[in-house]
């Protein structure tokens, strides 16, 4: 299980994965969001989708893939904004 999900512990993988939402739901929208290459967030997307965590509705006619979280997704997603939003509260206690 955990090594499936190795490599999201990238600085990439994490912004790329907490940046989708209803409103970020398309690799180039994500691409510009993240400041990251189509195909390296292609690749991250693919990734997610072989980890259970997205789904890709593809659709050929306009050749563009809408991007949703499965449910599994959704859990990591909010475990990782709570766990940064615990490290943004103990980072603020500290300083």
């Amino acid at each position: 299980m955990i090594k499936d999900l190795e490599f999201m512990f990238e600085k990439s993988p994490i912004r790329i994965f907490l940046s989708i939402d209803k409103e970020n739901n398309f690799a180039t929208i994500l691409t510009k969001k993240t400041d990251s290459t189509f195909s390296n967030v292609c690749k991250i997307l693919k990734n997610f989708e072989d980890a259970g965590l997205i789904k890709i509705e593809k659709n050929n006619k306009s050749r563009t893939n809408r991007l949703e979280l499965t449910e599994k997704g959704k859990k990591v997603r909010n475990i990782l904004l709570r766990l940064k939003e615990a490290m943004e509260e103990w980072i603020i206690k500290i300083q």
